[in-house]
């Protein structure tokens, strides 16, 4: 069902989509879209039931139709084994599309105590806050959103430098032996060596 949604979708059919997405009415839907949760092939948890709820949003918005649209991404997030915070931020959005700002920041509140640590999640509720028009509470979560990016930015580097530290270094290191084993020589001499390191500065591209 979920394939033949996606495909009806994509060829325009959106209330056959609609229909055809809705696990509300097919058990066995429920427990081929919530079960991929735990699927060993899967890199991210939930990836089938957030694309499903993704489609049934854009064909809902097509047809006018949000309100169905509002009711369906809630129910999503009621059968998932474990919560989700992508399906609370695409609520809080489908919610903030029919004018229910209130609801849509109660909605991402829940979102975010699931992942506090979510970007989008705190971007999204900068915008909320500002139609809503508590500008201070904006703020707040702009700078929320500023922190989580700093965050990953630091891990991320972190990440890399680990991995120089653990791998290339001895990987390096390796090679070297494995050359001066084999041809009686290092693969870089003395003289090139000095050179590298001379031509090191904080100053310049390197």
């Amino acid at each position: 069902a979920f394939l033949v949604g996606k495909l009806l979708a994509q060829l325009g059919r959106h209330a056959e989509a609609m229909d055809a997405l809705d696990w509300r009415t097919n058990p066995a839907h429920v427990a081929y879209l919530a079960g991929n949760f735990a699927a060993p092939d899967m890199s991210t948890p939930g990836t089938r039931l957030r694309e499903a709820c993704a489609i049934y949003v854009d064909c809902a918005r097509t047809l006018s139709r949000m309100s169905e649209a509002v009711g369906y991404v809630a129910a999503s997030i009621e059968i998932t084994p474990a919560a989700d915070p992508a399906l609370y931020e695409l609520l809080a959005r489908t919610l903030g599309e029919i004018g229910e700002w209130q609801k849509a920041g109660e909605v991402l509140n829940r979102g975010l105590k699931v992942a506090p640590g979510s970007r989008p999640g705190w971007e999204l509720m900068a915008h909320i806050c500002t139609r809503v028009g508590r500008d201070d509470l904006a703020d707040d979560a702009r700078v929320e959103a500023f922190v989580d990016e700093v965050a990953h930015l630091i891990r991320s580097q972190a990440a890399g430098i680990l991995g120089n530290l653990m791998v290339a270094g001895p990987g390096v290191l390796l090679v070297q032996l494995a050359w001066q084993a084999a041809f009686g020589a290092p693969l870089v001499g003395k003289p090139q060596s000095d050179h590298v390191l001379h031509s090191l500065t904080l100053l310049g591209p390197t």
